[in-house]
């Protein structure tokens, strides 16, 4: 296994923040060129890689802590906003977190003489382009 350098230690904070190849180049003191060489070497993509787990992990850890919280200030919303909407959004998003989110089911038409479940999809295409090549004539 490789040692990462005190550069490389840096390159890697420095990605995670979002900064620039050019201006992580110029902290360090290396061409732009060794930025992309070293974030090439797979010992520092598993270094970066890592980082970005644990960073996911204390914001999702922060973010639960305060679950509470959010929940509460979306139960205001919903009971005591003057804007409507608002409170229709919140209370949706309320019932949808609690029952799950409503979905539209999809009907079949049944024609005496056919079986839906015999058509082959290609088959059915063609029939959309025919109808449709006879709505245009």
């Amino acid at each position: 296994m490789s040692v990462i350098t005190k550069e490389q230690d840096i390159m890697i904070d420095m990605l995670l923040q979002g900064e620039t190849i050019s201006d992580i180049a110029k902290k360090i003191g290396v061409t732009r060129q060794s930025i992309y060489t070293w974030k090439d070497k797979e010992y520092i993509k598993a270094e970066l890689e890592e980082r970005r787990r644990q960073l996911k992990k204390s914001a999702h850890d922060r973010i639960t802590r305060d679950i509470c919280t959010y929940v509460d200030n979306i139960k205001d919303l919903a009971n005591n906003s003057t804007d409507q909407r608002v409170k229709l959004q919140a209370n949706k998003y309320l019932i949808d977190q609690c029952l799950g989110t409503a979905t539209t089911t999809k009907e079949e038409i049944n024609v005496p003489g056919t079986s839906n479940k015999d058509k082959d999809p290609n088959a059915l295409k063609k029939e959309i382009e025919d109808i449709k090549l006879q709505v245009v004539k």
